[in-house]
Formats: C-alpha cells, structure tokens, sequence
C-alpha cells in the first residue's frame, strides 16, 4: 500500500503553538505514517519541546486540532493515549526510591488492568528493554545510584518496555556515549521501520537527524516552520536561516554531513 493509501497514525491540521506568549509555529499540517522517522530540528527556543508535549496531550494547542487514528486527540482517556503515545523527556526526576528492574517496569502500567500483578508479557517486554539497552547487570542497582548516562538508558528501557504506537524522544542521546547515541537511534529506527511504528525526535543534532531520519520539522524560532523530506529540509541555505548561524555541508560518496562554518577558520 503506497503511503498515500494508507491511514496516518497522526495527522496535524493547521496546528500553532506558542509559549509565553511567543509564537512558535503556525499553520503546521502534516500526516504521521507507520514507519516513519521524524526529526524536529531548530534554535534553542524554538518549539521543539513544546511540540512534542502538545502532540502527546501534556499541552493545549493554540490553534488546530491533532488526530490520532483519524479521532480528536482530545477523545482519547489518558490510559488509551499512554498505550499508543511514549514520551522521553529530556531530563528526569528521580526522587523515588526504585531499582533499574522497577523503574523500567513502570513502562508497562499503561497495558495493566487496577490491581493485575505483573504479567509474563510485562516481563518478557521489560526484561526484552534491559537487554536492547545493555541494562541486564544492572537491574538490581537503585537508580539514584547510576550515572546520567546510565539514568538516560533505563529511561530509555522503560519507554521500550511501553511499546507505543509512537516514539516522541527529547534529545534522546543526551548524556550518552557515541556507542549508545548510534545503537538507541538503530533501535527506534529499526521499530519504526519493521514494527509498524513512528518515532519523532527533537533534536540539536543536524547530523544525527540527517542519518536515521527520512523527514524534518525546521523550527525557526518566530512562528516559520518547514516540513519536508530530508533531502529538500536539509541544505546550507535553510539551515543557515533558521539557526542565524552558516551551516556548512560536506560529502564524501553517498555520506554527508553538516558542520558551523565559523568553525573552520573561515566566515
């Protein structure tokens, strides 16, 4: 079934935010389709959170509506909207006291029924998370015990362990090391693809949304917003634009990557 045949996961009509009285988009439509892997790319302050919460339900719109398997994201109770809508924050909080194995179970609350004890399912899924995110020598360990990227990791884990319909991931790579950035962006992007899933990722990271991304929301800071595929999104001139600063592009076969001219001792 061709994309245009098939039915969007989410579709936002003619969505705008604003934050504080900022205005941070406007006129933002676009559909969400099974398999795809968004990137939400733009200046400190632009939206990209703020996007992400409203497109979760943690925030009201200014305008528009969005639909979720083409009902009102407003129709959905909050225990429907946590079996198909995952969220990692950018940073977490971690006053309570549990162990890795604990935190990540939390990640299946929203698949129990009031008072069902953990099942095999819960289990084999949260077990299934520890293992994709290298956890399994840990699960024993309280988390106020870890370090950030360690925290980030069993944060990761649980979302795993949630399996929603989509993947909305804040900054997702912060505080990880190179090996964990490139295996949890594999991981999403391999559930997206096969699994019949979506993700989308707010990002600071031009090069990392340009390699495991197939489209992009650009943020410019004041209202614009650019959606496209990431070949049309992605060049020197809009970049450049939207972070007031001269992106540069560099290419070497089919590979490219994205650079701050500034930094290479030339304006």
């Amino acid at each position: 079934m061709s994309t245009s045949q098939k039915i969007p996961l989410m579709t936002l009509n003619n969505l705008g935010l604003a934050c504080g009285g900022v205005l941070l988009c406007e006129h933002l439509s676009m559909d969400i389709f099974a398999g795809d892997r968004i990137a939400i790319l733009g200046p400190n302050g632009s939206g990209k959170t703020t996007l992400l919460h409203t497109l979760t339900g943690l925030q009201k719109a200014q305008s528009g509506d969005i639909f979720l398997q083409q009902k009102k994201l407003t129709d959905w109770s909050n225990i429907e909207l946590a079996q198909k809508l995952g969220l990692l924050f950018q940073s977490t909080q971690d006053d309570m006291p549990a162990t890795v194995m604990e935190t990540v179970l939390l990640g299946r609350l929203p698949h129990q029924r009031a008072w069902q004890s953990t099942s095999e399912a819960d289990w084999a899924a949260s077990n299934d998370a520890l293992m994709k995110m290298n956890l399994t020598a840990l699960v024993d360990r309280e988390i106020a015990k870890l370090s950030g990227g360690e925290r980030q990791r069993v944060a990761i884990a649980s979302l795993l362990a949630q399996s929603p319909l989509i993947y909305f991931l804040d900054e997702p790579t912060n505080h990880l090391d190179i090996s964990f950035q490139i295996k949890t962006m594999q991981i999403f992007s391999e559930l997206s693809k096969n699994k019949e899933r979506a993700m989308l990722m707010a990002t600071h990271d031009i090069n990392l949304a340009a390699r495991f991304c197939d489209r992009i929301v650009l943020l410019g800071g004041q209202g614009q917003v650019i959606v496209g595929d990431v070949h049309e999104v992605l060049t020197e001139s809009l970049l450049s634009t939207a972070f007031s600063f001269d992106i540069r592009r560099i290419s070497n076969d089919s590979h490219y990557w994205f650079y701050p001219a500034g930094f290479d001792g030339h304006q």
